[in-house]
């Protein structure tokens, strides 16, 4: 073998071990404040719907439910501005 070769055989071979020793964390870490306001989040939805299912009212258009309307806004806001705080770190 020449020198040439080794050289490109020892360039690859740090090029691999450096590129091998990287670490890729492709999630976030765990978030347990998210994690429960998705879980409340979800619960008053499930129950929003289980409730409007069940019920045949009158009156029971989009201002009836204004109210579970605003709250699932909010928290859903909430929700994607502290996911979009943790991005930045």
């Amino acid at each position: 073998m020449n020198c040439l070769s080794i050289m490109k055989n020892g360039l690859v071979l740090a090029i691999l071990l450096a590129v091998g020793g990287c670490s890729l964390v492709s999630i976030s870490p765990y978030d347990s404040s998210a994690d429960k306001a998705i879980t409340k989040l979800h619960k008053q939805t499930a129950e929003f719907f289980a409730e409007s299912t069940k019920a045949d009212e009158p009156g029971c258009g989009y201002s009836h439910h204004l109210p579970f309307y605003q709250n699932s806004k909010v928290s859903m806001s909430s929700l994607c501005n502290g996911q979009a705080s943790l991005a930045t770190v």
